[in-house]
């Protein structure tokens, strides 16, 4: 075994913290155990976690293919993320520093107190993981900007009963203007499964060199 993936959210009487540090550092596939989270901080991971990962592949993949130069386009930019989580908000937010962008954060609690508007239309690129569906409409951000979905929320059709995935982005409402949006399903979660089975081959690999 290679690599291990600790789903949340926990039962209430698990401490998250205690099972992250129980974790061989070797194979916290996500960087959860606060070595590797201290790796990633410092701009030298073991492993990227798979979720921030995926987006700023999705994004540098995006930049490529628009001609848009990588180095020149972080360094002008603003990205703002919404969700300061262990596994996706914080990760997203060194991997924009390490790319020398202007970084702001926030979470629900900006939109609980009604500035959560204010903040993200600073955004160039606006990176959305609160959990919250729906959370950001056409008001929260400002023409032109890149954003990417990164929440999952199941909503239950109240005429069919169907369960089906909507993101944390009014997609419809926010796509009219922005530069891009990235979709869900189907946007940045496929690319995360891909780049956790990587971070998995690579703790394989790194063992066998032990």
């Amino acid at each position: 075994m290679h690599g291990v993936l600790v789903l949340r959210p926990l039962p209430p009487q698990v401490d998250e913290g205690t099972v992250f540090r129980a974790l061989d550092p070797a194979k916290d596939v996500e960087s959860v155990h606060p070595e590797n989270a201290g790796l990633l901080a410092l701009g030298t991971p073991r492993f990227v976690p798979s979720t921030p990962a995926a987006v700023f592949h999705v994004l540098d993949g995006w930049l490529d293919a628009t001609i848009d130069d990588r180095a020149d386009f972080y360094r002008r930019s603003t990205v703002v993320a919404v969700g300061r989580s262990n596994n996706v908000g914080k990760p997203a937010a060194a991997l924009a520093v390490q790319r020398q962008a202007v970084l702001v954060t926030c979470d629900e609690w900006a939109d609980r107190t009604g500035r959560l508007a204010e903040v993200t239309r600073l955004a160039d690129v606006l990176v959305v993981a609160a959990g919250v569906a729906g959370l950001i409409g056409a008001d929260h951000v400002r023409p032109g900007a890149v954003v990417l979905d990164v929440g999952i929320n199941p909503v239950t059709d109240p005429e069919s009963g169907r369960v089906h995935l909507v993101g944390d982005v009014d997609t419809a409402a926010v796509g009219r203007h922005a530069r891009a949006v990235t979709p869900v399903p189907g946007g940045i979660g496929p690319v995360t499964d891909v780049w956790l089975m990587r971070n998995t081959a690579a703790a394989a690999r790194a063992s066998l060199a032990r």
